[in-house]
């Protein structure tokens, strides 16, 4: 992501805070989704979540390309982030 912090900010007119907004996003969805992964693998087995978890990365990392603005950025960031870092 960082190599295409200059395109971003140029089509979508983003700042420096947030692109380290969106850029950071990941990472603090993962301190909640890690969490929420080993319960629910526990509960339902590793191999459907990380399958689950593997669909959505995909599902929400394509929505990341087609964001249009910085909400929709951020919200689809948070998302992906959710679901790679389980």
């Amino acid at each position: 992501m960082p190599v295409l912090f200059s395109e971003l900010s140029n089509e979508l007119g983003l700042s420096i805070v947030q692109i380290g907004t969106v850029w950071g996003l990941g990472s603090v969805a993962g301190i909640f989704s890690i969490l929420t992964a080993v319960l629910l693998a526990d509960r339902f087995g590793a191999k459907r979540i990380l399958t689950i978890a593997c669909l959505l990365a995909g599902v929400f990392g394509a929505l990341r390309g087609i964001s249009d603005n910085f909400a929709g950025l951020t919200i689809t960031s948070l998302l992906f982030g959710l679901a790679a870092r389980s």
